[in-house]
């Protein structure tokens, strides 16, 4: 096979694995959102057989040592998934990592107001490896 067809067939399995991903998203009955998208995410790569967990978190409580999580995606080739369907703006995505800043999370982490607004996305598949999934259902927030 010559690197034509390869990228040719590659780029038909990214389709179908996309499509795949789509349908999942449009037929889930459970929730997505409110605590519940790490238990989403979980779901849907069990459902493709492959995908990394990404996380929107805020930077300052994270470096606390207290895995808070804004907001848990599943990346999946160069695509990112949640229950809304694919993520387009990263920053948006990242935005989950905030916290209110009168909210319950400034007073108990001791956050300024700038540090209620520090979020990161970051790789949990690549932080926790075999265990991303148990740390996910139990640090999820959002």
């Amino acid at each position: 096979m010559n690197s034509e067809d390869e990228k040719i067939l590659k780029t038909y399995n990214d389709n179908m694995l996309y499509k795949k991903a789509k349908k999942y998203i449009g037929t889930y009955g459970g929730e997505s959102f409110g605590g519940k998208c790490g238990t989403f995410a979980i779901g849907l790569k069990k459902h493709l057989g492959e995908g990394e967990y990404i996380g929107a978190i805020n930077k300052q409580i994270w470096e606390l040592g207290e895995y808070w999580i804004g907001h848990v995606a599943l990346k999946v080739r160069d695509k990112m998934f949640d229950g809304d369907g694919e993520i387009k703006d990263i920053e948006a995505f990242k935005a989950w990592g905030m916290v209110d800043e009168d909210g319950n999370e400034q007073d108990l982490y001791n956050l300024t107001v700038e540090e209620c607004y520090e979020a990161e996305v970051i790789n949990l598949s690549d932080i926790w490896g075999k265990d991303v999934e148990e740390n996910i259902i139990d640090n999820t927030t959002g």
